[in-house]
């Protein structure tokens, strides 16, 4: 914040934006917290809550930099709009890492969201579609055997699949609101699209 009271260019909106973004990623942080063990969050929940959280942080590291350029509302709109989508689509891939990748890979215990109570995408899409079932499976599963039944109940009812579906139309969408920058150079762009998308840890 005091960095960007000294720039001289449009200092004051770099600021402005600046505040909002670091009260909406608070707001996210608080909600993801408030959110643990509450099994009343839904869909529409948790993807308000990855987007203040996840989505405002890059779409702010998209949009300053136009800010500063003296960009118009249109262009500002657009970078943000490229950021936000691709910090869900980096959200809901983070929670698939959660249960598909390799622990060492990773770098953390997986599955540790889950046991914490966090309200993860697979974990709503269970709880929506099977609710019964679910309830059963974290009921009956023995603490050992907890995670792998967890993933196999994610596979076998295609919630990996629907997830990912979900994480690329976010990743989709990023890329199309690219496509809207007339005369500018996008491959890197894409490129660092792709890199998200397809990483593994």
């Amino acid at each position: 914040q005091i960095i960007l009271n000294e720039i001289p260019s449009n200092g004051l909106l770099l600021s402005k934006y600046f505040n909002k973004t670091t009260l909406e990623i608070c707001e996210g942080q608080a909600l993801d917290k408030e959110f643990e063990n509450n099994h009343a969050i839904n869909r529409e929940m948790y993807l308000d809550m990855i987007n203040k959280k996840t989505g405002s942080l890059l779409g702010a590291s998209a949009a300053l930099p136009i800010i500063y350029n003296g960009g118009s509302k249109e262009l500002i709109s657009v970078y943000e709009q490229f950021g936000r989508n691709l910090g869900i689509g980096f959200q809901i891939h983070d929670d698939l890492l959660e249960i598909t990748a390799d622990a060492k890979t990773m770098g953390k215990s997986l599955g540790s969201d889950i046991f914490e109570g966090k309200q993860t995408i697979m974990v709503i899409l269970a709880r929506e579609s099977y609710p019964n079932e679910w309830k059963e499976l974290l009921y009956y599963s023995d603490n050992k055997e907890l995670m792998e039944n967890i993933y196999l109940f994610f596979k076998e009812n295609n919630i990996l699949q629907e997830a990912r579906l979900i994480s690329e139309s976010y990743f989709k969408t990023s890329l199309n609101y690219l496509k809207k920058l007339d005369g500018i150079k996008i491959e890197e762009l894409v490129k660092l699209v792709n890199l998200i998308e397809k990483r593994t840890y």
